[in-house]
């Protein structure tokens, strides 16, 4: 089966650096998520590669710095078609995004205020951003200051190749 979770961790991420904590249970996830199999799939039908569960029994989150907090769920719908197995994986509705090209979808580090502020940190252990939303916030992509500017910088590299 072809990789579905997530890449391998860049160079200037370490696993020990990233600390994810669960969006529902506000516990530390466990990384890497194969050897605890918290998930609650069958974790023998994903591959080796890195993601943090959550360790509480039966909660489906996930994180990787490339997705960002996801569910695994198995897909029944393939299977009434096709007689095998698959998985699929539903992304949270609230996402935090750094300014980094790859892997930078922000972890969420702490809780303050009895839950209400949710303090997110970017992966990447050369960068120190963070950002503060309310946890009751609606479904969105919250997007780290600066976020344009090193899209813009990207682009005007592109266009001096040319």
């Amino acid at each position: 089966m072809p990789a579905l979770i997530a890449p391998a961790l860049r160079q200037n991420q370490r696993s020990d650096d990233i600390k994810p904590l669960c969006p529902r249970h506000y516990v530390m996830m466990i990384f890497p998520a194969q050897k605890y199999g918290g998930t609650s799939v069958d974790t023998s039908e994903t591959t080796g590669d890195h993601h943090w569960a959550c360790p509480v029994h039966g909660c489906p989150q996930n994180y990787a710095p490339s997705l960002g907090y996801f569910a695994i769920e198995k897909s029944l719908d393939y299977w009434h078609v096709t007689g095998s197995s698959s998985l699929r994986i539903i992304r949270n509705t609230i996402q935090v995004i750094c300014a980094h090209e790859s892997d930078n979808v922000m972890f969420l580090e702490t809780c303050e205020a009895e839950g209400k502020i949710q303090n997110f940190r970017c992966p990447q252990s050369d960068c120190k951003k963070t950002v503060r939303i309310p946890a009751d916030g609606s479904p969105v992509c919250w997007l780290v200051e600066g976020f344009w500017a090193v899209t813009a910088r990207q682009v005007a590299a592109i266009l001096k190749r040319r």
